[in-house]
């Protein structure tokens, strides 16, 4: 079964921390509703203040390496490019592991830190799946 990384935390909230009595008590179901709304608006916001976070950081670091490359001339390259589009085709990028921080971190605040190391450990290794991908294409190009 494949649950995408927004879903993910949702399906496995509940083995993460332990419910407390109150949780499980919620039998009214305008207050389960209301309490559902706040835990995903949480959520929601969460992950796009991670997202944003780790974009301005691949903005940052990608108008660094453009400002020396111009300066050395090195111009873009079709094959290049091609290449590069396959290597990154894969979900395996930072601001995956920015998806999995919000989406888990917000669940499991005290876990931040394991998942931050996981998350980047399984960024790489998605990674150079996507890079054998991109190297085939390299090679039929």
């Amino acid at each position: 079964m494949f649950v995408g990384p927004t879903e993910a935390p949702l399906l496995v909230k509940p083995f993460i921390a332990t419910m407390t009595y109150s949780e499980r008590r919620e039998a009214n179901v305008i207050d389960a509703a209301a309490a559902g709304a706040t835990q995903g608006l949480h959520l929601a916001l969460n992950i796009a203040a991670m997202l944003v976070a780790f974009i301005a950081m691949i903005a940052l670091v990608n108008a660094g390496v453009g400002w020396v490359g111009g300066w050395f001339g090195h111009p873009e390259l079709p094959r290049a490019t091609i290449i590069a589009a396959y290597a990154l085709c894969g979900f395996a990028t930072i601001a995956t592991i920015a998806i999995q921080i919000g989406g888990l971190g917000g669940i499991a605040p005290e876990r931040r830190g394991d998942l931050s190391r996981l998350g980047f450990l399984a960024m790489i290794g998605g990674n150079l799946a996507t890079f054998m991908t991109a190297s085939l294409a390299g090679m039929l190009l």
